[in-house]
């Protein structure tokens, strides 16, 4: 697993330094995978941190949303993407459902009687495929990775 410093994320989420601070470590809304040990340390963070801090950042620029109301049910999507590989979510759509329900659906039926805030994953998983050197998928694997055992 790759993990990235806050000079790397200032880069992959559009956040500026002071933001990055703010949101991660001061008021813990998207805290980092590995909190900083000391003076000399970093924190450290991993690719879904990064997502997780775009789309937070999409919500507040896009839709005016406050971030500390937001901040619990993307962390909820953080921790849903925690076992999922990062090819599998190109084509995929962040639905929230209010700030109670959220769901990552490819052919979202956008029903609801009180209406939903729909994201598309594609635009941020290019960023961070592009600033991480991931070829974006031209199509999914037939078969799952295994281990091979020698």
């Amino acid at each position: 697993m790759k993990l990235f410093q806050s000079f790397q994320m200032v880069e992959l989420t559009g956040l500026s330094k002071n933001q990055l601070r703010e949101w991660c470590t001061v008021r813990k809304l998207v805290p980092p995978d590995i909190m900083p040990n000391g003076p000399g340390t970093h924190a450290m963070f991993t690719w879904q941190a990064a997502l997780a801090l775009r789309i937070l950042k999409s919500i507040q620029d896009d839709w005016s949303g406050t971030v500390s109301t937001w901040a619990p049910i993307v962390g909820e999507f953080r921790t849903v993407i925690n076992g999922t590989s990062f090819p599998s979510l190109f084509g995929g759509v962040l639905v929230f459902k209010g700030l109670t329900s959220m769901n990552v659906e490819h052919a979202p039926k956008l029903e609801s009687k009180s209406g939903v805030l729909a994201i598309p994953l594609d635009p941020h998983l290019e960023v961070l495929a592009s600033r991480l050197a991931i070829p974006v998928p031209n199509q999914l694997p037939l078969f799952p990775p295994m281990a091979v055992h020698s």
